[in-house]
């Protein structure tokens, strides 16, 4: 049997996740201090306020090898092949401790796929590895499999303020005056692996044109995260099931260790192309 791991940025649902039988290595975070540990995004408790009143007080950690080291020896020695799709080698050292971890398990039964995305972008390739699965394919055709198609996977986001993703450092080629002066919102994308910009908006309105323009018109699954009182989720979903009627469309919270680095309000479009 093939199963499937992988980390909290995922943020898959818990029901889901169980669906797939989809193990999540927990991410810590901590607020003001205090230290949590996070698996799924519908388990754990409001952050907004507390990621709103502690401003350069909120961390995160990546699982360290530690964690994915007994996964993946309690899965292979169950006899068990892995498939371990992390959050982009680029944001996070996630997919190095992961790597290193084999070294514990069983040569050629643990293979680390580097999802170059993250959040939804990251969960609908693992739904696409776990349709793979149930259709009987080796492990080997699994990751050839999915590492096409992480092409196939686009993710376009705003944020109401870009100073926590500046201090998080995940900030491919954005240029510093991005920024949101004067109502200016910036049209950001996770593309390579990296967060890049690919513009600027005035306004509510204009940010989720060029939010719902960038989306591609081929996508199947749409999986939307929302945190703050800018933008309506569902208005979102409903333009976009307006617009690609037979796209299967979710609204979704967003993991913790994410929520922080993206600050307290945002809108993130992830979706795959058949």
């Amino acid at each position: 049997m093939i199963r499937i791991v992988t980390d909290a940025t995922a943020s898959l649902p818990y029901n889901l996740a169980a669906q797939m039988g989809v193990i999540v290595v927990p991410i810590s975070y901590s607020i003001a201090g205090r230290l949590y540990h996070e698996s799924y995004p519908d388990k754990s408790f409001d952050l907004e306020n507390l990621i709103t009143q502690n401003p350069g007080k909120c961390l995160t950690s990546h699982p360290p090898v530690s964690e994915f080291a007994d996964v993946f020896r309690n899965l292979t020695q169950n006899g068990d092949d892995v498939l371990c799709l992390v959050i982009s080698s680029r944001l996070s050292g996630t997919y190095s401790s992961a790597n290193i971890a084999t070294r514990e398990a069983e040569p050629g039964k643990v293979i680390v796929v580097d999802s170059l995305t993250t959040a939804g972008g990251l969960a609908l390739l693992i739904q696409y590895a776990s349709t793979l699965i149930s259709q009987g394919l080796t492990l080997a055709e699994v990751v050839s499999a999915v590492k096409k198609k992480r092409d196939s996977v686009g993710i376009v986001f705003s944020v109401n303020d870009m100073t926590s993703l500046r201090k998080s450092g995940r900030l491919g080629d954005v240029r510093q005056s991005v920024s949101n002066v004067l109502n200016v919102r910036p049209i950001l994308t996770c593309t390579d692996g990296w967060v890049k910009a690919q513009g600027i908006s005035r306004g509510d309105t204009q940010t989720l044109k060029a939010l719902l323009e960038r989306v591609s018109p081929e996508a199947t699954d749409i999986v939307i995260h929302h945190q703050g009182e800018k933008y309506n989720p569902v208005t979102l979903m409903h333009t976009l099931q307006e617009r690609l009627p037979d796209a299967h469309i979710e609204i979704r919270p967003m993991g913790a260790a994410l929520r922080i680095h993206l600050g307290a309000g945002f809108i993130v479009i992830a979706w795959i192309v058949k």
